[in-house]
């Protein structure tokens, strides 16, 4: 686990949103979200939605439901236990770095 990336540091401001939940995310090793889920998340973050909110939360939440205990332990380690919250933003980063990633990968 890297010491740097805790809840701790993250409320005091001492990193980002986007690098404890995607450290976290990279750690997880989920699969790719599917090509259908990503034209979706392309096209909110085209149109501005840094934060992936006109993606309804309760499909968000769905996702979140299907994690495994191992990815459920590994996100409370650095996220002083497991939420659906925190699951959630987990997911947004993960979307968001694969967007930016397949994107990257077409240029």
């Amino acid at each position: 686990m890297d010491n740097k990336i805790n809840r701790a540091a993250y409320m005091a401001g001492e990193i980002t949103h986007q690098q404890f939940f995607g450290h976290i995310a990279q750690e997880c090793n989920l699969p790719k979200f599917p090509e259908s889920w990503m034209k979706r998340v392309k096209v909110a973050l085209k149109n501005g939605d840094v934060h992936l909110n006109s993606i309804p939360l309760h499909e968000w939440d769905s996702k979140v439901n299907w994690f495994s205990q191992q990815t459920k332990s590994i996100i409370s380690k650095y996220d002083n236990g497991f939420s659906l919250a925190g699951g959630v933003c987990m997911l947004k980063e993960k979307a968001r770095l694969q967007a930016e990633q397949e994107s990257e990968g077409q240029s």
